[in-house]
């Protein structure tokens, strides 16, 4: 029963890692480069127009590029119980991974391709990815032992602990 509850308490924090912690650095890493964005936002739309995009517009352009991450962990939790039962839950979990490295590509290459809308696709999926993997997080409670329920409930501590681990980060 104790070797059954280590491998438990390490599949929760595989998937705590995965899921919650995604969640919480994407929500907060967003801070950090918000100059730079909002610059190249501009000079993408100077070399476009070239006129340089009002200060105004480019605040508009940097919300909706932040907002996009939420709005995308929404469409991602009501994706998710669809997909699993559509694809199982393994099935779901490896498509999933299909967000993140296309977000991951739209990054990459926003800047080659001159295209703030790339950055702004790139975080819709990266929150969609996150919604279904925060959803998918609690399909553990059924199988641990009970004293294990507190720990991995909905949101349960090891949620929160991920969350705001990645401050440290």
């Amino acid at each position: 029963m104790e070797a059954q509850g280590r491998v438990l308490l390490l599949t929760i924090c595989a998937a705590g890692i995965g899921g919650t912690f995604q969640f919480g650095y994407n929500l907060s890493i967003i801070n950090a480069p918000t100059l730079y964005v909002q610059e190249f936002t501009n000079e993408t739309w100077r070399t476009r127009t070239g006129q340089p995009l009002p200060d105004h517009l480019v605040l508009l352009v940097w919300s909706l590029i932040v907002s996009l991450y939420p709005l995308g962990g929404l469409l991602g939790a009501l994706l998710a119980g669809p997909l699993a039962v559509t694809l199982g839950r393994k099935k779901s979990l490896l498509v999933n991974n299909v967000f993140v490295l296309a977000a991951a590509a739209l990054f990459g290459f926003s800047r080659r391709a001159g295209s703030f809308e790339m950055i702004m696709l790139g975080r819709l999926l990266v929150g969609i990815s996150a919604g279904t993997e925060w959803a998918w997080g609690s399909p553990f409670l059924p199988v641990a032992p009970y004293s294990f329920h507190s720990l991995i409930s909905f949101p349960g501590v090891l949620d929160l602990v991920m969350i705001y681990l990645k401050r440290l980060i």
